[in-house]
């Protein structure tokens, strides 16, 4: 069977599980016996605006395909605003492009196909600086397709074939738990430390069919995280669960969407 008829049946199996999932919604509950209805009442916040956004913050979008607040399929880190040019720089990996700066005009993020935003509400100027660094320093390094397992040490090829290469979640959550550490461009990536930093995985190390994959939904849900701007609040945290729940699905459509994404 081809890949694209693997991935077509994987989002047939999806669509089933959401239409099971959403009449039975009240009922689950995830880690720390935390429900829905107290994730969504802890993550609420005021609403701020697009100006707002500060280096280190992340901003989730919607694939294209499917605009609005139903499936969060990409996430990038603010790396910070430019008041020249009246833009915001993301670091990103894409899909199609690998590694990359990303530049948006701040009227372009109140799109459907942008947010929640979100921000890592324990890590300091310090920590939010070494991990728009790390990031940084892996611009031009391509997209890792193959979305499984993390890894937060791009030099660690003996243990993990794939590890110049990054899939979106993946090298925003490693740029966080790598921010107590300093990465200046300057320096060789063999002569950096790696780790010790904050994990913002809420899953953490729990292997999922012993794989240990980090999507976007786990990294908004994280404690260490915390919303900052909600346009679709309302909408947004029972697909959010669900996909929570079932990410290892959602992580296999993922690769469909991308092809529509971005």
């Amino acid at each position: 069977m081809q890949l694209k008829q693997i991935v077509h049946l994987c989002m047939i199996l999806l669509i089933v599980y959401l239409l099971c999932l959403t009449s039975a919604y009240g009922s689950f509950e995830i880690k720390n016996n935390r429900t829905v209805s107290s994730i969504k009442k802890k993550h609420i916040t005021v609403p701020i605006s697009s100006h707002e956004l500060k280096a280190g913050d992340i901003a989730f979008k919607h694939p294209e395909a499917f605009p609005g607040p139903v499936i969060i399929d990409h996430c990038l880190l603010c790396a910070g605003y430019n008041n020249i040019t009246e833009t915001y720089e993301f670091i990103e990996a894409h899909f199609h492009y690998g590694v990359q700066s990303r530049f948006e005009k701040k009227e372009n993020l109140s799109h459907p196909d942008w947010g929640p935003f979100a921000r890592v509400r324990t890590a300091t100027d310090f920590q939010k600086k070494n991990a728009i660094d790390f990031a940084r320093k892996q611009i031009g390094k391509d997209f890792q397709i193959e979305w499984i397992n993390k890894n937060y040490n791009p030099t660690d090829i003996e243990n993990d074939t794939l590890a110049l290469e990054w899939y979106c979640s993946e090298l925003i959550w490693a740029a966080y738990y790598n921010c107590n550490n300093a990465f200046p461009l300057y320096l060789d990536e063999k002569n950096c430390i790696y780790g010790d930093g904050i994990d913002i995985d809420l899953n953490g190390w729990q292997k999922v069919f012993n794989l240990t994959i980090v999507a976007p939904r786990e990294i908004i849900f994280d404690d260490d995280v915390k919303r900052i701007l909600l346009p679709h609040d309302d909408q947004i945290d029972i697909f959010s669960f669900i996909e929570h729940k079932y990410s290892f699905l959602f992580q296999l459509s993922s690769l469909f969407l991308n092809q529509y994404s971005q």
